[in-house]
């Protein structure tokens, strides 16, 4: 059963006659937030979304088998571009996922979904006790892809069993290949997947390139620039925990006209990490996290932090204050749930960032020029305050359409867990040339 709930009252304090760039956009779900609802597992848990060719919103959470179960499956949700449930996605507009192969009280949470050609989505998280790694491949109706592993499924276990194998990011390319960035003990890992979903041979070790250098690294965040080459974000340990860049070649070697053997540490705080990587049109990446003057504190606490590096991995004097930009909402908050951030690229160059934290009990989003300014055409003076007085939320992306931006993920509501999507309208066409950079 579908609910579409008004709520545009708790998205902005007042609402202009006449629609203006950053108005809840009426033209999806009345101005207010689609949602699914769907059974609750036992604790709320993380989301994530993805938009698709058609303009679509794809929401991926963990569904319970009974209310508050520990059996749990993968769960995707589709809206429409008017923010309807998609009818005929999966069963009734939601496409659910087993890994247990009928075993009792199995657990799934899915962590990430990224959009794949020929329509397709891929979708992954931790499975099973051990915390493996699962990897489904859904066709555009919902259905696994009989084609990618075992009936559209794809199950591996890596690190030593010792810590939680967090899946931190996914991406489908153009030869249709999945990579995963997957955090284990005691290194993490980037796993590639051919087009079948067997490891690829051709990549790292049988497909899994362990990333161990320089020394404890610790990487969150994955992309591709224009050439192919492949970016990571995290933190470097140099007595403290500070932003993080590492560019390797398309064959994972490390990209030696990078930075410093491959790697730029940008000292920020005490404590601070790199979430999100927007690559830019003139070689460079915009690099996006959190960081906290508290040693040794969370990494999901701090201010938001970015910086852009040049092609060379150097900080680009022109963004900024040379090249690093804090965005202060209230100081240091505590974010909810971990990565708490999410950012994306417009066409114009304009950056929009995102942050749920449990100091507002809400999303913050901040728009800044291309040279790291406010922008403050953007209501609020360039950041403002979204999805306020909704209990248990879990922030899943900021995604950018034409003329419209999305927030995207789910809610604790009733012993239930609603998979949402609200739009804001974008009267300035961040997003008109239709590139997605969504992360």
């Amino acid at each position: 059963m579908s609910l579409r709930w008004f709520v545009s009252s708790i998205l902005f304090a007042s609402a202009t006659a006449i629609a203006a760039d950053g108005d809840p956009d009426a033209s999806f779900a009345g101005g207010g937030l689609a949602t699914r609802i769907v059974t609750s597992p036992f604790y709320v848990v993380s989301a994530d979304a993805a938009l698709d060719a058609d303009g679509g919103v794809l929401v991926a959470s963990t569904e319970g088998a009974s209310s508050g179960s520990r059996a749990t499956h993968y769960v995707v949700t589709r809206f429409s571009t008017d923010g309807a449930v998609d009818g005929g996605y999966g069963d009734a507009g939601v496409a659910r996922v087993d890994f247990s192969e009928g075993a009792a009280d199995y657990p799934a949470y899915a962590e990430v979904i990224a959009t794949a050609p020929g329509g397709k989505t891929v979708v992954a998280g931790r499975i099973g006790s051990g915390n493996d790694t699962g990897i489904v491949r859904l066709l555009a109706n919902g259905a696994p892809d009989p084609a990618f592993g075992d009936s559209g499924r794809v199950h591996f276990a890596l690190g030593n069993g010792s810590g939680n194998n967090l899946v931190y990011a996914l991406a489908s390319d153009a030869e249709s290949r999945t990579w995963a960035l997957v955090g284990t003990v005691p290194s993490s890992k980037l796993v590639r997947l051919a087009d079948n979903g067997m490891p690829d041979a051709g990549f790292g070790d049988g497909g899994v390139l362990t990333l161990s250098t320089p020394c404890c690294y610790s990487p969150l965040a994955l992309a591709f620039d224009a050439q192919g080459r492949i970016l990571l974000g995290g933190s470097a340990n140099t007595n403290t925990l500070t932003m993080a860049v590492q560019r390797r070649l398309a064959n994972g070697d490390l990209d030696a006209t990078f930075g410093e053997g491959g790697t730029t540490v940008v000292p920020v705080d005490e404590n601070s990490t790199v979430q999100r990587l927007l690559p830019t049109r003139d070689g460079g990446v915009v690099a996006i996290g959190n960081s906290s003057s508290t040693p040794g504190g969370s990494s999901a606490k701090g201010r938001v932090t970015a910086f852009k590096l040049t092609s060379t991995g150097a900080l680009d004097a022109g963004f900024g204050d040379a090249g690093i930009r804090v965005v202060d909402f209230g100081g240091e908050e505590n974010g909810l749930g971990f990565p708490d951030l999410h950012a994306a690229l417009g066409a114009d160059g304009k950056i929009v960032i995102a942050r749920a934290t449990s100091e507002a009990s809400a999303v913050h989003v901040a728009r800044l020029l291309p040279n790291g300014a406010l922008d403050t055409t953007f209501p609020g003076g360039g950041k403002q305050t979204l999805l306020q007085s909704i209990g248990g939320l879990s922030f899943g992306t900021v995604l950018l359409a034409h003329d419209r931006l999305l927030l995207a993920g789910a809610y604790g509501t009733s012993g239930d867990l609603a998979l949402y999507a609200g739009a804001w309208r974008d009267g300035d066409g961040l997003f008109r040339d239709g590139l997605d950079t969504a992360e």
